[in-house]
């Protein structure tokens, strides 16, 4: 039986038909092993994002339940409120602090497990402890986190004890896992979550169907994620059978037997359909060549051997993630030089496009230096090797009012051009925000190449008919020292940068010290809120006696605030009262100095005394008419008049304000209020801004005084002073009398008031009260009646 044979053409046909097919097959192959590892790889990596923003956004709300709690349990009118008994009270209490610390649940439990809740009607003790042992248990150990349903709902739990002034509680604080709170998630980190009840975990909330606790887009939405896959398959993908959604569990923190599973998901469609697409464009190339071949195959049999192999390698590297060969095939088929063209195309297309990604995501669109990204990566990968370096943070100084007067086109452009500038230097730069550059020199400089720098950044910027100038400050670090991280380099940069703003200097090399300094400033705002805010008790008023030196006798007191802070200690006035002024709370403490000093200056009226109160004004208070308002409603009150304040306000205020505060003074002279210059002889004022200022008194700043019998400089300068003072018929008071010598002098001098510790030192009220009974100072019949 003879050996069946086929003809040349038709073995031609099959061969080369098979050969095309095979290259169309690894080609498939090849995009769908790329395109799933591709997809796959991002949407791991998506999920893994999803999954850690979830994860720290609950861990977050725990901190702020514990920094809420904190506050909670030591709110004097909370711990009132459960002392009371009274539910309606306690309701009433437990609402207003629900809604100042933006909780969704606040409860209390007794001893005899009778709760109370923020909202009506509350939920059962029952849901949380099943007997007493657990109530005991937490009044021992302290505070516990949990998951807890309430009402059906999922909520993050935190339980506290209430143990203070023979209260004995359990304070309940919890944030709900809802719908909203998802749906914030998934706005965040671009994917869908869904929590649901697990099936073997007890029976699901009666009001939560197929046992969905909460989901992101809603229960339809919902039902359908839960029945994607965790995984991609290629013959789903290509057949496009699937969802088009890749899941994802993920785990409550720091508890697991609550009972309920947590699904991240991330859409995936828009990525499949471009797989679709290139797959049919792949097929449709595949057709075409298989279609030509069927015409040419007996004529170029040979030929085409070659470049088909060619194109079948060029697959398989294409697949493996080899982008860097071009494939060239020299051929009279163009179909086939096209399809190499086209592979050559397409990996040179991914190249580029990988590159651009990375760029983007490390560099500033702006001015192309890196970004804060990349320049952590750089940073974190010195302090690795712990080669030292030298880190230069530069920053615009106003970068804001360079916005807000030009534009923020301009500003851009400013940035953009101090970048330009920056790059003629070697190292390496990132843009760190706004008018904010990180510099890292290949060498360090020394003090005279920054100079040069400063100078050569600090060069006039011109755009158009502008000129813009441009100051620099600069934050030197020396690295690896003290640095741990990069985010540890960048906080320090904005420590050494408050510190230059704030000393008006514009090279700062950073030492510990002045961290330490920035961490107490940052304290003393803290506690001086909650001194200004809860009732601690810890700001008081001290009254300094000024007394006349022609009569002898108490004419004023000067009231100063003190503070004695349960964490810092006794913190001095001079410090605070700045940071005060620069934090934004000056306001505050000005209003509660005005209202203690009034009611004191009531008592004195009541007991007798005539003497006027002096109170300290800042350069904030002066531009603020809320301030006057407040204080002439208060005088109207208390049953007093502007005739018994004396407002005491520094020179160097009056001349920073210029014409505002001459206004205001006008103002303030024309209600009836004594005015004085504070620490006069420390500024520079001229003799004729002395003329016009509006004012009665001046106050030589003690530095003059408290030498004043021996040093014949501050003899000069204080007579000089007072003859000024007599020129223009303003009456003097100074301050820092030390001794009986400085007094005579003053006397002799013709000063009108004088004050300091020879007389008194600042007393706090009822020791003032006692001082005046007993001294001679005070008036015969007041001393009398004083008893």
């Amino acid at each position: 039986m003879g050996v069946s044979t086929v003809s040349f053409r038709k073995s031609l046909f099959q061969v080369v038909i098979g050969s095309i097919l095979l290259t169309a097959i690894v080609i498939l192959v090849a995009v769908w092993t790329a395109t799933l590892t591709l997809v796959s790889e991002q949407a791991s990596r998506i999920l893994t994002v999803a999954s850690a923003v979830f994860t720290s956004t609950v861990k977050e709300r725990q901190q702020q339940l514990l920094s809420s709690a904190s506050v909670l349990t030591a709110d004097f009118g909370f711990i009132q409120a459960i002392a009371s008994g009274d539910a309606t009270t306690l309701s009433t209490a437990l609402n207003n602090q629900r809604q100042r610390i933006g909780a969704d649940f606040l409860f209390t439990v007794t001893p005899d497990r009778t709760i109370v809740c923020s909202h009506q009607p509350c939920f059962s003790y029952i849901d949380l402890l099943d007997d007493e042992a657990p109530f005991n248990e937490l009044l021992s150990t302290g505070t516990i986190g949990k998951y807890q349903f309430i009402d059906d709902a999922l909520v993050q739990l935190l339980l506290v004890p209430v143990i203070r002034g023979g209260v004995t509680a359990i304070a309940g604080l919890g944030f709900v896992i809802d719908d909203r709170f998802l749906a914030e998630l998934s706005a965040i980190s671009q994917s869908e979550i869904v929590i649901v009840r697990n099936l073997d975990r007890g029976p699901p909330p009666v009001t939560s169907p197929n046992h969905l606790i909460a989901a992101s887009q809603g229960p339809d939405m919902a039902k359908y994620l839960l029945d994607s896959p965790s995984s991609l398959s290629w013959l789903d993908v290509s057949l496009q059978h699937t969802t088009g959604f890749i899941v994802r569990s993920v785990a409550l923190p720091e508890q697991s037997d609550i009972g309920v599973s947590i699904v991240v998901a991330h859409d995936i469609r828009d990525q499949l359909a471009s797989f679709a697409t290139l797959q049919m464009t792949v097929l449709a190339l595949s057709a075409l060549a298989i279609s030509l071949a069927v015409t040419v195959a007996m004529f170029q049999a040979k030929k085409l051997s070659e470049p088909v192999h060619q194109l079948v390698s060029a697959a398989k590297r294409i697949a493996s993630g080899d982008y860097g060969s071009n494939l060239t095939i020299r051929h009279t088929v163009t179909e086939l030089a096209v399809l190499a063209e086209s592979f050559d195309t397409m990996q040179s297309q991914i190249v580029e496009r990988e590159q651009r990604i990375r760029y983007q995501s490390e560099h500033d669109p702006l001015t192309g230096l890196y970004n804060r990204a990349r320049a952590a990566t750089v940073i974190n990968e010195k302090l690795a090797s712990r080669l030292p370096f030298q880190c230069l943070a530069l920053k615009i100084v106003a970068f804001r009012t360079v916005n807000d007067l030009y534009g923020y086109a301009i500003g851009d452009y400013c940035v953009q051009i101090l970048a330009k500038r920056l790059l003629r230097w070697p190292g390496q730069a990132a843009r760190l925000s706004g008018g904010e550059i990180l510099y890292i020199p290949e060498q360090p400089l020394n003090n005279t190449q920054l100079e040069t720098l400063k100078l050569i950044l600090e060069q006039p910027i011109e755009k158009s008919i502008l000129v813009i100038p441009i100051k620099i400050m600069i934050a030197k670090i020396a690295c690896p020292g003290k640095v741990i991280t990069a985010e540890d380099l960048f906080r320090k940069v904005n420590i050494v940068f408050d510190e230059a703003t704030r000393n008006e200097r514009w090279l700062v090399t950073y030492k510990e010290s002045i961290e330490a300094k920035y961490l107490r400033r940052l304290a003393i705002i803290t506690e001086l809120k909650q001194s200004l805010t809860a009732e601690r008790n810890e700001l008081s008023m001290v009254y300094q006696p000024k007394i006349n030196l022609q009569t002898m006798q108490v004419v004023s007191v000067e009231a100063l605030i003190r503070w004695d802070n349960h964490t810092l200690g006794k913190v001095p006035p001079d410090e605070f009262i700045q940071i005060a002024e620069r934090a934004g709370l000056i306001d505050q403490v000005t209003h509660w100095v005005v209202t203690q000093t009034l009611q004191h200056l009531r008592y004195f009226r009541d007991m007798g005394f005539a003497f006027t109160v002096a109170i300290n004004l800042s350069s904030q208070d002066i531009q603020n008419p809320v301030v006057f308002e407040r204080l002439n409603r208060q005088l109207s009150e208390l049953g007093l008049s502007a005739s018994d304040i004396e407002l005491e306000i520094t020179e160097s205020d009056l001349l920073a304000d210029g014409p505002h505060a001459f206004q205001t003074l006008l103002n303030l002279k024309a209600q009836g209020f004594t005015l004085a210059i504070d620490d006069f002889g420390t500024g520079y004022s001229s003799l004729s801004y002395l003329k016009k200022l509006p004012v009665d008194n001046l106050k030589i700043d003690k530095s003059f005084v408290l030498k004043l019998s021996t040093d014949t400089d501050d003899q000069r300068l204080v007579h000089t002073i007072l003859s000024l003072a007599a020129m223009f018929e303003l009456n003097v008071v100074a301050e820092g009398v030390e001794d009986e010598a400085a007094l005579h002098i003053l006397q002799e001098w013709g000063c009108q008031v004088a004050q300091g510790y020879f007389i008194s030192k600042p007393l706090p009220l009822q020791e003032l009260l006692v001082w005046l009974r007993d001294t001679a100072y005070t008036p015969k019949n007041i001393g009398t009646a004083l008893g």
